[in-house]
């Protein structure tokens, strides 16, 4: 099923940590979805003494790498590393099985992760970047809003309730209407998920 807005939405029944928005240690943290935390969970002990350059990457089924998840000097112990499902991009990779390699100091590792989606999917590209959310519920409510840098409101640009499914929201570059820039707010269930401001014509 496939409806669009000027704000296109698309429904689909069926994108290194800082480019996908994710820090080391959301990385390291177990997902709050119990089935995510066992086919997503990425275990690596490390014996050496001395600490030394580990590499983490997520590779399809042709073998091409998707996602640089890990890439940091580790020390001796046990590592679990949680895949959050997105790609070097930030956007959502599709359901299925996904191979991982692993280069400790030279030391090799293969193994694979399952990914596995239920609940709700939200991508929202726009002039600022991707924000992408998994939410693990049947419904949920969406509301974009662009506000001044002064923290008035714009506009609503969009107030939604959403339901199972996976969504890509694709948003019009608003700075040509406001080139001093200006604020995008999303909110999901009332709660605000991320507060950006635009860069101005000149920055850019």
């Amino acid at each position: 099923m496939k409806f669009f807005l000027i704000v296109s939405i698309v429904v689909l029944s069926t994108f290194n940590p800082a480019v996908a928005g994710q820090t080391l240690k959301e990385i390291m943290t177990p997902p709050a979805d119990s089935a995510d935390r066992e086919n997503l969970r990425i275990w690596v002990p490390v014996e050496r003494g001395s600490r030394c350059r580990l590499t983490v990457d997520i590779l399809d089924c042709k073998n091409q790498v998707v996602r640089h998840l890990v890439n940091y000097l580790a020390g001796r112990g046990y590592h679990n590393f949680y895949w959050d499902k997105k790609d070097d991009s930030g956007a959502f990779v599709d359901s299925g099985t996904y191979r991982y390699r692993i280069d400790d100091c030279g030391n090799k590792k293969r193994g694979q992760v399952k990914v596995v989606y239920t609940g709700i999917r939200i991508e929202i590209q726009s002039a600022l970047g991707l924000f992408a959310q998994e939410i693990h519920r049947k419904s949920t409510s969406l509301r974009v809003e662009w506000l001044s840098v002064t923290d008035s409101l714009l506009s609503t640009v969009l107030d939604t309730t959403l339901r199972d499914g996976h969504y890509k929201i694709s948003l019009p570059d608003y700075i040509r209407e406001h080139p001093d820039g200006y604020i995008q707010l999303i909110r999901i269930d009332g709660k605000v998920v991320e507060r950006i401001r635009s860069r101005t014509k000149e920055q850019k």
